[in-house]
C-alpha cells in the first residue's frame, strides 16, 4: 500500500513539474461558473469567494492555446508552454465589457490574444451595426482595428518565438478579410435587400484569390475561418446571388461543388472544397438526392482517394435506403440490462443517436420532451435516446439531471460502437426512424424540434 501511495506522489509531483501554473483576480465574481480548457481538456476553475485562483494545467504542446470562460463569455485567451507562469486579472465594468491585465511569461501575447479574441468577437461587430454602413465605411473600421491589433502583435514579437508570431500575423490577415465579407451576409439579414447591391462589396468579394494552394495548405485545418472561410463565403455568396435554385435544398451540397469546380481554376483548391463538402452530407447520412449528388461528386471531384472513400460511403448509405433491414445491435440501460434493437420490433421507433459533451444534441433535449409528451398516448411508438458518450458516469449523472420520461440506452465504445459502424454515424446528432417490421424508414430523420417529424410520426405511426 505504502508502495501504491509513492508511486501516486511521484505521478503527481512529474505532472506539476512540467506544468504551467495560472493566477488569476476575477474582480467582480459573483460565485459563478468559471470554465477553462485547452487541448484535450475541459475543467472548472476553483475560485475562493474573493475571486481568486490558481490553475496548473499540463502543457501537451509548445505555445498551447488555453481559453477562460467567465461572466458568460470567453475572456481570455493565452498560450503558454511547458512550466510556464501567468497571472492574470480580470475586471467587469457596468457596460458588461470585461478588462483583462496579463503578468508573468507571455504578458504581451496573452494580452494581444485576449485583445483579438475580444475585438474580432461578434458582439463587437453585431449584424445589425454592420447593415447601417456602407462596406467602404465597414472595411475601414476593420483596417483600423487591424492596426491596432498589429501594433500590439509587434511588442509580442519582440519575446516570442518567430513562427508562432508568423502563424498569428497571417492567422490576422485572414480574419480581418472574413470580418470584411461578413458585411453582405448582414445586409440582406438586416436590410431584405440583395447581396451584390454595393459596388464596393462586389469588388472585394470577387477580388479574394481563390487558387492560393499555399494559403489553404497553411490554413486547411480552419473551417469557418481562415482561408477555407473565404473561400467558402465567395462560393455561398455566388449561389445566393445568382439565385441558384438548389441552394438551401436537398440539393444544396450538389450545387455548392458545381459552383466551386466553375470558380475555383487550381485542382488541389477546387478538390479541396468539392471533397469538403461531399465528405459532410455523405457523413451526415445523405438524403432523398444521393443518387444525384453522388453523380456530381463523380463529376466535380478528381481526388482518387476522397473517389474511393465516398464511394464506400455512398454503398454504406443505399445499404441503409428506406425499405431496407435494420441492422442489430446491442445497447444497456442505466442498470447495465442489455437490450437489442430488434427486442423493440412492433413499434415505430423514433431513436435519438447523442451524447453529453455534444451541445446541439442537448439543444434538443427540450423539443425530444415536447414531442414525447405529445405522442406518448400513441401506444405504437416508442421514442428512445442512445448516448454515445464514452464516459458512462458523465451519461448517467446527465440523465439523473433531466430524468427524462422516455428510454435511455448507452452504447459500448461510444463512437466505435456497432450502432455508429453498421449505421455509418460520424456525427452527431442523428435521429433514425425504423417501422414495426423493423425495416429502415430513413436514417436521417428530422430532429425534433423540425416540425416535418409529425409528418413521419403520423404516417408510421397509425
Amino acid at each position: 500500500m505504502k508502495k501504491i501511495y509513492l508511486i501516486g506522489c511521484l505521478l503527481l509531483w512529474t505532472a506539476l513539474l512540467y506544468a504551467a501554473e495560472i493566477r488569476g483576480k476575477l474582480i467582480g465574481y459573483r460565485n459563478e461558473a468559471v470554465l477553462i480548457r485547452g487541448d484535450r481538456f475541459m475543467d472548472t476553475l476553483q475560485v475562493t469567494p474573493d475571486g481568486n485562483f490558481t490553475y496548473y494545467c499540463r502543457v501537451t504542446k509548445p505555445y498551447m492555446q488555453i481559453q477562460i470562460d467567465h461572466f458568460g463569455r470567453d475572456i481570455v485567451l493565452m498560450m503558454l508552454n511547458e512550466n510556464d507562469r501567468a497571472q492574470l486579472t480580470a475586471t467587469k465594468d457596468r457596460e458588461g465589457n470585461v478588462e483583462v491585465v496579463f503578468d508573468g511569461d507571455h504578458k504581451e501575447l496573452n494580452y494581444y490574444l485576449t485583445h483579438y479574441m475580444k475585438r474580432n468577437g461578434f458582439r463587437t461587430w453585431p449584424m445589425e451595426e454592420l447593415a447601417a454602413v456602407s462596406f467602404k465605411e465597414h472595411a475601414a473600421a476593420v483596417e483600423e482595428m487591424e492596426k491596432e491589433l498589429s501594433g500590439l502583435l509587434d511588442k509580442a514579437a519582440l519575446q516570442e518565438d518567430k513562427a508562432v508570431i508568423t502563424y498569428l500575423r497571417n492567422d490576422l490577415y485572414s480574419s480581418m478579410l472574413n470580418l470584411k465579407q461578413r458585411y453582405c451576409w448582414a445586409v440582406r439579414e438586416i436590410n431584405k435587400v440583395a447581396m451584390d447591391q454595393d459596388p464596393d462589396y462586389v469588388a472585394f468579394n470577387r477580388g479574394l484569390d481563390l487558387n492560393d494552394e499555399a494559403w489553404l495548405e497553411r490554413e486547411k485545418d480552419q473551417d469557418i475561418t481562415g482561408y477555407p472561410g473565404l473561400v467558402d463565403g465567395r462560393i455561398r455568396w455566388e449561389m445566393a446571388v445568382q439565385q441558384d435554385s438548389r441552394a438551401n435544398t436537398e440539393l444544396n451540397a450538389a450545387a455548392y461543388m458545381e459552383w466551386a469546380r466553375k470558380l475555383i481554376s487550381n485542382e488541389r483548391v477546387a478538390n479541396y472544397f468539392v471533397n469538403r463538402i461531399a465528405y459532410r452530407y455523405f457523413n451526415s447520412g445523405g438524403n432523398d438526392k444521393l443518387e444525384e449528388i453522388y453523380k456530381t461528386f463523380l463529376q466535380c471531384s478528381t481526388d482518387s482517394v476522397a473517389i474511393e472513400e465516398i464511394g464506400n460511403k455512398y454503398k454504406e448509405i443505399r445499404a441503409l435506403g428506406s425499405g431496407t433491414t435494420a441492422p442489430d445491435f446491442e445497447m444497456k440501460d442505466e442498470n447495465g440490462k442489455i437490450y437489442r434493437l430488434s427486442d423493440f420490433k412492433g413499434k415505430l421507433l423514433y431513436i435519438d443517436i447523442w451524447a453529453t459533451w455534444c451541445g446541439p444534441c442537448c439543444q434538443q433535449i427540450p423539443f425530444m420532451e415536447k414531442k414525447y409528451r405529445q405522442y406518448k398516448d400513441n401506444l405504437n411508438i416508442e421514442f428512445i435516446s442512445i448516448s454515445v458518450d464514452h464516459e458512462i458516469g458523465s451519461w448517467k449523472k446527465k440523465v439523473k439531471e433531466d430524468r427524462p420520461a422516455w428510454r435511455q440506452f448507452i452504447a459500448d465504445r461510444g463512437m466505435r460502437s456497432d450502432l455508429c459502424k453498421r449505421y455509418g454515424i460520424s456525427a452527431i446528432p442523428r435521429f433514425l426512424l425504423i417501422d414495426p417490421a423493423g425495416q429502415i424508414i430513413t436514417v436521417k430523420a428530422p430532429r425534433p424540434s423540425d416540425p416535418k417529424l409529425d409528418t413521419y410520426l403520423e404516417k408510421y405511426g397509425n
